[in-house]
């Protein structure tokens, strides 16, 4: 046995490491570093009861009556594997599936007549070019003179002298009519073999979750909880940094204090 020299180099610093591994698979899920985390023990504490000389009622003496852990974990990069594990349904590969190609007030240039197509890689490359009834479920709506939604007319192609007319052609590029340069548009197209993953029907199952937090002389402790499961109650932000996991600790966990220091 060594003795530390200084009590507070073993004072507890900050998480560095998560690793969260799904049991029925091995893998360890590629999730970002956990900012920080926490540990609701979820100990309910009962009573025995007697009384004393005065025949009042005194605590005897306390035991656990139930030990329901949640692990939380608190992220400041959410990726889309974290929303796929909040929601625990895991995501399958779609190949050419289906999909929407959709602006919103979207404004049209005040000089010329045209927008050039999405180059290769950019969301909407690969859209069919076509009139309406050659491109089923397409919509652009514009706003007229009362502020109300105004159906754009579509057609094969669009001509400055035509009016509120509206083209769309291959890989989104767009041609319109001179009454529609500057002005603000809703557009809606079908996108067909598009490549995206997408949430399925199945759940990540058990998890394990390994909590390494690091001492301020650099010495490792480390949180082990075998048996975990997601917790995909609560709200999902679409903006911000930051989200808090919570996941049920099942069966028992382990702390552990390592002489050994950190290998970064």
């Amino acid at each position: 046995m060594t003795l530390v020299k200084a009590l507070t180099d073993k004072a507890r610093k900050s998480v560095a490491v998560v690793t969260i591994k799904q049991n029925s698979t091995g893998n360890i899920l590629m999730t970002p570093l956990a900012a920080t985390g926490s540990l609701d023990t979820g100990i309910n504490i009962a009573e025995l009861s007697e009384a004393n000389c005065r025949g009042e009622q005194v605590r005897a003496a306390i035991y656990k009556s139930e030990e329901k852990p949640k692990l939380q974990l608190e992220y400041g990069i959410i990726t889309p594997l974290l929303n796929s594990i909040k929601l625990d349904r895991q995501m399958n590969e779609v190949v050419g599936g289906n999909a929407e190609y959709y602006k919103v007030k979207f404004r049209l240039p005040s000089v010329g007549n045209s927008l050039p197509a999405n180059a290769a890689g950019v969301f909407g490359n690969g859209l069919a070019g076509g009139d309406e009834s050659t491109t089923f479920g397409v919509s652009a709506f514009g706003t007229n003179q009362y502020g109300l939604s105004e159906t754009l007319t579509l057609a094969a192609t669009a001509a400055p002298t035509d009016s509120l007319t509206l083209a769309i052609g291959a890989d989104g590029a767009l041609t319109f009519s001179d009454d529609l340069q500057g002005a603000d548009i809703n557009l809606n197209i079908p996108y067909t073999g598009v490549d995206f993953a997408e949430t399925g029907a199945v759940g990540y199952g058990e998890l394990s979750v390994r909590v390494k937090v690091i001492n301020l002389d650099l010495s490792v402790t480390e949180w082990i909880f075998r048996q975990a499961q997601v917790d995909p109650s609560g709200s999902i932000p679409f903006g911000g940094d930051n989200q808090t996991f919570e996941f049920f600790v099942n069966g028992d966990y382990f702390y552990r204090s390592y002489a050994l220091t950190n290998d970064c």
